[in-house]
């Protein structure tokens, strides 16, 4: 059976900022080898800007930031187990 419009789901995660939907591309490995070892807000702020369209990072520019923290958690849970761009230490 051949696929349709409908059957077609973009590569990448749909984020809704302000009733607006936008997709963040699925990186590839090598750029989470690349940011790996990067502060988590050089990282958060990297991988959007490498996965992001422009419309994604004017709309995340408007945000707070527990709403960007929230974002970024979301996606990154969908990336790797959800270490992404979280502190690998304990607070305890």
């Amino acid at each position: 059976m051949p696929a349709t419009p409908q059957d077609h789901k973009p590569a990448g995660r749909q984020v809704e900022i302000n009733g607006e939907t936008y997709t963040l591309a699925n990186p590839k490995v090598g750029l989470l080898r690349k940011v790996r070892k990067l502060d988590p807000l050089d990282l958060m702020f990297t991988l959007f800007e490498e996965c992001g369209t422009p419309e994604f990072l004017a709309a995340i520019d408007e945000l707070d930031a527990p709403e960007l923290n929230a974002i970024f958690s979301d996606w990154s849970d969908t990336l790797g187990g959800g270490d992404a761009g979280k502190s690998g230490g304990s607070s305890s």
